[in-house]
Formats: C-alpha cells, sequence, structure tokens
C-alpha cells in the first residue's frame, strides 16, 4: 500500500510538474509572440507593424504619423492632404555633384512626396524615405519586424553566447527566455533596461546597461545618386509614354514582361503655382523598371496652364526653384532622363520657353540625363503650335519629340482621324527644315476616337485604346474598309440609331507609321501612350525593331 500511494505521489508530482513547464512554456511562447513580433522600431522608438505596408503592387509604404513621430516632427501635410512635404534644412543631401547639391540648398527648402491612403490613414514610399533619411532598413521576415535606423548606436560582440531577453509592457518587463546572440546594438534605455536588437532580428531588452567597446553606424552617408556614365540610346529607340493620373494608382510596369522598348516615361512631375513641381513618381517603379532593362526619362507637363507657365518664366525665383526640383528628384528616383511636355503657352513666352530649357538643361548636364521637348506639327494655333522655336529648342536637349496626332482634336465637331499618313508624313518633313533628324523622335498615337454624328450634324468623340477597337473591329467586321484619303481602315457603325465614324488604329496604321520613322532615318518613335496598348500592339513594334 505504501509503494502504492509512493507512486500515486510521483505522478502526481510528475503531472503537475509537466503542466507547469507546459504552461511556463505557453506563457513564454505567448510573451514573445507579443513582444518580438510585429514590430516597426524606427531609430529606437517601437510601434505597431501596421506603420509598414505592402500594397498590391509590392510597394513597402510607411506612414506619415511613423514619419513624424519617429523621424522628423517637421515634416508637414499639404493644404489639400495629398502628399507630404519635407524641409531639406539638417538633412545631409547630396546629389550627384557638389555643384547640383549647392544649387538645390540655395533655391529649395522641401520636396513633396506623394501618399496612398491605406484605411483613411496617409503612407509615404518608404524606400524614398530611406534615400532621403540616410536609413539603414532590415526587415526581419521571420518575426515581420522592421528596423529602421540611422544613428551610430554601441554595440558589443559575443560568441554564440545565451543572453536574457525581456519584453516591455505597462506592467513591467516580462522574460522572453534566452537567446544566442553574437552582437547586441543598443537602441536605447528604459528604467535601468537597455534596449538592443541582436543579429538574428530579436527587439528587446536586457538587464543592466550594456557594457560595449564598438559601434555600429546605421546612416547611409552617401549621395542620393552617382552620375551616370552610360547613358546613351541605340540609334532608332522606342520609348513608350506611361499615363500616371496619382501616385494613389501608380503600377509598376505592368504585367508584360520584356515590352519591345527602349525608354517607359511615366507622367510623373506637373507644374504647380509658383513654381512647385508636383511629384507623382515612385521609386520602386524605376527599380522594376531597369530590372527589366527600361531606362525611365520623367514627363515633366506645364499643366497646361498658360498663366502659372508664364509666372513660371517672368520669375527668376519661380525658375531656379523648378529646376532644382528637376535635380532632386532625378537623383532621388535614379531617372535617366527628363521629358518635357509644355503645352499651350503664350506665344509672347516663346523666347522664355528656350531660355527656361537653356538653364534647365545647364544644370541637368551634369547628372548626365538625357533630355527631350514634346512639340506639335510646325502649323497651327499661336499657343499650341508657333509658340515653340523648335530650331533653338534643338539645340538645347537631345532630342525632340514630334506629337504626330490630334489631326482632329477631341472637341472637333467634325469627325476625322487622329492623324491621316499624309497630315503625319508633311508633320516629319516640315519638322525635319527646323530639326536635325538625329534630334527628331516621332511619337505615335495607339489611341483613336469613335465619332458620335449628332442630329444637328456636328460629331462628338470618344477615346479608346487598341483592346476596345478590336472588339468593335471583330463585331462589325463586314463593315471594315480601307480608306485611301487616310491611309487607314475606317468603320462605320450605328449604336442606337447614332452613326458611329471610326478611323481605325490599328496593325496597318501603326506599321505604315513606324515604316515613316525608318525611311526617315530618324532617331526614335515614342508611343502615346502605354495604357492604350494591348498585346498586339507590342507585336507589330517588336517585329518592327
Amino acid at each position: 500500500m505504501k509503494n502504492v500511494f509512493l507512486t500515486l505521489i510521483v505522478l502526481v508530482a510528475v503531472a503537475f510538474g509537466g503542466y507547469y513547464y507546459y504552461m511556463y512554456h505557453e506563457l513564454l511562447l505567448e510573451q514573445q509572440t507579443a513582444f518580438l513580433y510585429d514590430q516597426v522600431v524606427i531609430n529606437g522608438q517601437a510601434m505597431d507593424a501596421k506603420h509598414i505596408y505592402k500594397d498590391n503592387h509590392g510597394r513597402y509604404l510607411l506612414s506619415v504619423q511613423a514619419l513624424q513621430e519617429a523621424l522628423d516632427p517637421t515634416v508637414y501635410l499639404s493644404g489639400s492632404k495629398s502628399r507630404v512635404y519635407i524641409p531639406l534644412l539638417g538633412k545631409n543631401i547630396r546629389l550627384e555633384t557638389t555643384k547640383l547639391t549647392q544649387f538645390v540648398q540655395e533655391n529649395i527648402k522641401t520636396v513633396n512626396l506623394p501618399i496612398k491612403r491605406i484605411e483613411g490613414e496617409p503612407y509615404v514610399e518608404l524606400s524614398v524615405v530611406t534615400r532621403l533619411y540616410g536609413l539603414t532598413v532590415r526587415n526581419f521576415e521571420h518575426y515581420n519586424s522592421w528596423l529602421l535606423e540611422n544613428r551610430q548606436l554601441p554595440m558589443a560582440t559575443y560568441s554564440k553566447e545565451k543572453v536574457k531577453l525581456y519584453g516591455s509592457s505597462d506592467l513591467g518587463f516580462k522574460s522572453l527566455g534566452k537567446y544566442s546572440v553574437n552582437q547586441l546594438v543598443v537602441l536605447g534605455e528604459k528604467k535601468g533596461y537597455s534596449y538592443v536588437v541582436t543579429d538574428e532580428g530579436e527587439m528587446a531588452y536586457i538587464k543592466g546597461a550594456l557594457t560595449t567597446k564598438d559601434t555600429m553606424n546605421y546612416f547611409a552617408d552617401q549621395p542620393l545618386n552617382t552620375p551616370r556614365l552610360d547613358n546613351n540610346m541605340p540609334k532608332n529607340f522606342f520609348l513608350t509614354w506611361h499615363q500616371v493620373s496619382s501616385f494613389e494608382n501608380t503600377s509598376d510596369i505592368g504585367p508584360q514582361e520584356a515590352l519591345p522598348v527602349d525608354v517607359v516615361s511615366p507622367t510623373w512631375f506637373a507644374l504647380n503655382v509658383d513654381g512647385i513641381v508636383i511629384n507623382e513618381a515612385s521609386y520602386d517603379y524605376v527599380v522594376k523598371a531597369h530590372e527589366k532593362g527600361y531606362k525611365v526619362w520623367g514627363l515633366y507637363s506645364n499643366s497646361f496652364k498658360p498663366e502659372w507657365t508664364k509666372a513660371l518664366f517672368e520669375s527668376e525665383n519661380y525658375t531656379d526653384q523648378s529646376i532644382a526640383q528637376l535635380l532632386i528628384y532625378s537623383a532621388l528616383y535614379d531617372l535617366d532622363g527628363l521629358n518635357f511636355d509644355f503645352e499651350n503657352m503664350y506665344i509672347g513666352n516663346k523666347a522664355d520657353y528656350v531660355a527656361y530649357i537653356k538653364a534647365a538643361t545647364e544644370q541637368l548636364q551634369y547628372q548626365n540625363l538625357r533630355t527631350s521637348i514634346d512639340v506639335t506639327v510646325p502649323w497651327g494655333s499661336d499657343q499650341w503650335s508657333k509658340v515653340y522655336d523648335r530650331t533653338a529648342l534643338a539645340e538645347q536637349v537631345d532630342y525632340m519629340c514630334l506629337m504626330a496626332y490630334d489631326e482632329y482634336w477631341a472637341s472637333s465637331k467634325k469627325a476625322g482621324p487622329v492623324a491621316s499618313m499624309d497630315w503625319v508624313e508633311k508633320g516629319i518633313t516640315e519638322s525635319l527644315k527646323l530639326i536635325p533628324k538625329e534630334k527628331l523622335v516621332l511619337a505615335v498615337p495607339l489611341y483613336m476616337r469613335t465619332w458620335a454624328i449628332q442630329s444637328s450634324g456636328n460629331a462628338k468623340s470618344k477615346s479608346m485604346g487598341w483592346e476596345t477597337a478590336s472588339g468593335l473591329k471583330e463585331q462589325y467586321a463586314k463593315d471594315v474598309v480601307y480608306d485611301a484619303s487616310s491611309g487607314q481602315n475606317f468603320l462605320s457603325y450605328s449604336v442606337d440609331g447614332v452613326t458611329h465614324k471610326l478611323w481605325l488604329e490599328d496593325a496597318l496604321s501603326l506599321t505604315k507609321r513606324l515604316q515613316m520613322s525608318k525611311n526617315y532615318d530618324l532617331a526614335g518613335t515614342a508611343l502615346w501612350s502605354k495604357v492604350f496598348a494591348n498585346g498586339e500592339t507590342w507585336e507589330i513594334i517588336d517585329d518592327a525593331r
């Protein structure tokens, strides 16, 4: 009986011990999960993991709240709450050369970054913040945690020693168990504990002050960019513009891998009042484009605002300010070129535009950026055509892009093609009287307009791309005819009793346009724009290369 009793005591003790051991480790695991996982630590300040977000395009974004609270309290949202302004004072901003850095420091006080709202809260692109603040970023994926640092911090080295770590809460410090470490970097101190990060990514506390002999320098002390050494363009290169309405909606290059182009030109920069350049750029986009072998030329528009443009030209401060912004954005986003798309300007500013481009390229040359200007055909209205001194402008830049389209504007009351073949050829020959062929790029339309003929006889247009047009072409195949006057396929069809006319941009028209560029031995071909293309478009371009 005594043996049985002893056996029961032993079994109870073992069971209790096992239960205690189990509960201890469950509690430890719970505390490890609570304190080691899902953290964002910025310069020693621990924050919730929600402050870094990966969007549907694979871009990592940082909350503006985290930026303001942990990095820079001087950051502020614009009045419209649509972007963030970052003051440059006190930041170690260096461009490709000392000359450029000095010019930027003398002429701008802030840069603006576009935001994306996540559940109503503003976020900015993490990679851009990293570059502006010289941050080292470490992502400890197994803990779903991030460390962002730009300080020089004390560090202790070990030889796989076991170190007891603690988590901090309002109720005090909780043991997280012992961990083998090679090094500990001290991020901060709290109530007699040192806040550390291990080489394996545990960010927690140890008891007491840590004895350190070494330091870890997290500050990325380097220029935003280096001069582009190899930025030459091949003969008869291909460029596609990419319409981007906002950073919020900016995708990467898209599902089409290896587009048959040399350059992508996203519509990222736009003139605003007082010489401010609104920025919608994405560094992640540029990285992906470079990985696919494309150069990236950011498009810079005057927003088609003649008054803003006039004010820009008339103010030396606005001029220098806008150029300084182009310089820092080109470096910050690692651009390969800039495309100037200034349209709808007063004829009185004709010489001013040349002077502005000259002032800009005098600075941009030190970045070894390729520069280009968009111009219309050499005839037409004062504000849309005659305002360009094409010969003088061509002397200042690498390329002149002839926008050989909108023979019939969207607002026209008469139906007609976007760009008939004879009209395009005349645009080329007239432009070549003013622009050297080695600088002239033929820009061709990938869009078209369907014209609804109203009861009054006036036409009302709607733009469409290749995919939509292909569907119509298939639906009304028997009605597609060749129009000799335009040199294009033409379709007339009826919807609800209303006649629609469509001069098609298709394999026939695109092949003819690409052949014109070759026949005149032009520098290249540009496409407006990527969003109107489909798979067939790229196959035709690929065959023409």
